[in-house]
């Protein structure tokens, strides 16, 4: 012990805590195209959250911006005005398109950039070459285009108009997907150059199998084709695309997009009627009851960011797409109908 010393007391020492940090969002690294239709969706009931906020406060509340990198959909043409379609990859004649008339469909601009027009005789659609499938594929069908004795080849290929971009059998082999029509190939019977047209990848999508495309999904296309041939809809169009998830899955070495639904629009011309189709990518059934998964067009379109009759007027839309509809009646197959 030391003597002859004064004990100094020494105060304690205060560490500064560290500034309280958020954890970091990871960043998300979902397919693109999936970044698009997540924002769709948002942007779709954005317009529903504003009229609520308005309604529960005195003040207005400001309306979140979409997270960085997503892009809101493109606001809808104006009425009787059309926005240019994107470029043209290829065309089986150079009136192709003429015969889908005023009806295609339009995508937002950021969609668009990445979209590649594909026209022939049995359809038109539009390939997106980030997904590797088709945003939309378009069929004009009359009595008359599935009539015919063509045969399925099952020779699934590459679309030369694409050179490469599309997906490939590689991609589905051992993924336990069908390489899913969007444009049947039931509805191509009419010659069979046209069949052999439905089988380019640049019009498939991986469906589930068993119950879905050869099954719910097969049914659908039953009975649209029952509705032209022996329903009396002798003048109709034909929609049908992809609805993705958000971070969801891709098959195969060109990491082709997984759809978790498909749509399918039908619009008969002569009596100015449509209704539409949503369906889960899964297995639902062999047979279905249509009326369960009938959606209206308005729903579909916030999905997708597509928006269909473009050229009609705001009136006329909303009376096409505001309401659910219903299935059209016949169901089943017409005689000698010639399968999917």
């Amino acid at each position: 012990m030391r003597t002859g010393a004064r004990a100094v007391a020494r105060k304690p020492v205060q560490r500064r805590r560290p500034p309280h940090r958020r954890p970091a969002v990871p960043a998300h690294h979902g397919h693109p195209a999936r970044q698009r239709h997540i924002a769709h969706a948002i942007g779709a009931v954005a317009p529903l959250a504003i009229s609520a906020l308005a309604l529960a406060a005195p003040q207005a509340q400001p309306v979140p911006l979409p997270p960085p990198g997503r892009v809101v959909p493109a606001a809808p043409a104006a009425p009787g005005t059309q926005p240019p379609p994107p470029p043209t990859a290829g065309m089986d004649s150079p009136d192709c398109l003429t015969r889908y008339g005023d009806l295609l469909p339009t995508n937002g601009a950021d969609a668009k950039a990445r979209e590649t027009l594909v026209c022939r005789r049995t359809y038109v659609l539009a390939f997106d070459a980030d997904t590797r499938d088709p945003d939309w594929v378009m069929e004009h069908l009359s009595p008359a285009d599935l009539a015919g004795t063509a045969k399925r080849s099952n020779a699934f290929r590459q679309d030369p108009f694409l050179k490469g971009a599309d997906a490939g059998n590689w991609d589905y082999a051992g993924m336990h997907f069908d390489r899913g029509h969007q444009a049947p190939a039931g509805d191509a019977r009419f010659t069979q150059k046209a069949m052999d047209d439905s089988f380019y990848f640049s019009n498939m999508a991986p469906q589930v199998g068993v119950g879905f495309n050869r099954g719910a999904w097969k049914y659908l296309e039953e009975n649209v084709r029952a509705w032209v041939s022996c329903g009396g809809h002798r003048d109709v169009y034909v929609y049908t695309g992809p609805v993705y998830d958000p971070g969801g899955k891709a098959i195969g070495r060109d990491k082709v997009a997984v759809p978790r639904a498909f749509f399918k629009i039908v619009y008969d011309a002569q009596t100015d009627r449509a209704v539409g189709f949503l369906l889960p990518n899964q297995a639902i059934g062999a047979t279905i009851d249509l009326s369960l998964y009938v959606k209206p067009i308005a729903d579909i379109e916030g999905l997708t960011g597509l928006t269909f009759f473009p050229h009609y007027d705001q009136r006329r839309q909303a009376l096409l797409k505001a309401s659910a509809g219903t299935p059209w009646g016949h169901t089943a197959q017409c005689k000698g109908d010639g399968g999917d």
